[in-house]
C-alpha cells in the first residue's frame, strides 16, 4: 500500500521596523501566502537576573524585529544616534528583537550595580536584545566617536571593549577594533565584531 506524505511549508514574516529618530517609520514584510495563517510567536520570558543582559529596546528607538523567519543570509543594519549595528539573518527560523543605543539616547539602559566595579570607562553604546540574538551572524558594531584633542597615535591605540555576561557574571573583553574617518577631523567611526548584547566602551 502506497503511503501518502503531505508536507506543509509555512514561512513566517520578517519585519524590519524603523521608528522614531526623525526618520519616520517603515515596515518591510516578506511572507509566503500559502497555508493557514499562524499567530506570531510570543517572546520567551526574560531570564533570571544575572543570566543575561535583558534590557529592552526603547519604544522610540529604531530596531530590527525578526519573527520566526526562514529567510536566510540577508544583511541589514539599524542606526540610533551615533551607533550602527550590522547583522546577517540566520539560516533557520529565529525570533529576535534588537537595537543599538548611543549613550545620549533616551532609554539608554542603566548600568547594573554588578557591573559598576568592573567598568574602566563610560559606556559609549549598548546593544539590547530579546530572543535569539545569538542566531544572528556577522554582528558588527560601529560607533561614531569624537576624540577631541587626542593625538592620532592615542586614537589608534583605542579599543572597543565589551561588557557582557559570561557564565552568569559580567566580563570585560577588548575587541579587535578598526577605525575609519569620521564626519569631523577629530571624529572616527570605530568598528568591532560583537557576539553578545551588553555595554560597549571605547578605551
Amino acid at each position: 500500500m502506497n503511503s501518502k506524505l503531505l508536507i506543509a511549508s509555512l514561512f513566517s514574516a520578517v519585519t524590519l521596523a524603523a521608528c522614531g529618530g526623525g526618520g519616520g517609520s517603515s515596515d518591510v514584510t516578506a511572507a509566503d501566502a500559502s497555508g493557514p495563517s499562524t499567530p506570531a510567536p510570543v517572546f520567551a520570558p526574560a531570564p533570571a537576573a544575572g543570566a543575561t543582559f535583558d534590557a529592552a529596546c526603547p519604544d522610540a528607538a529604531r530596531k530590527i524585529t525578526l519573527t520566526n523567519s526562514t529567510i536566510s543570509g540577508a544583511n541589514t543594519s539599524v542606526t540610533n544616534d551615533n551607533v550602527t549595528l550590522r547583522v546577517r539573518f540566520p539560516a533557520g527560523p529565529a525570533t529576535v528583537m534588537v537595537c543599538p543605543l548611543g549613550s545620549a539616547t533616551a532609554g539608554f539602559p542603566a548600568v547594573p550595580a554588578a557591573l559598576t566595579a568592573l567598568l574602566t570607562g563610560s559606556p559609549a553604546a549598548a546593544v539590547v536584545a530579546t530572543g535569539e540574538f545569538s542566531s544572528l551572524t556577522n554582528k558588527q558594531l560601529d560607533i561614531s566617536f569624537d576624540f577631541g584633542t587626542q593625538t592620532a597615535d592615542a586614537i589608534a591605540a583605542k579599543k572597543i571593549v565589551a561588557y557582557t555576561i559570561v557564565n552568569g557574571a559580567w566580563a570585560r573583553t577588548a575587541l579587535a577594533t578598526t577605525f575609519a574617518a569620521g564626519s569631523t577631523a577629530s571624529s572616527r567611526v570605530v568598528t568591532a565584531p560583537i557576539e553578545q548584547a551588553g555595554f560597549y566602551t571605547i578605551e
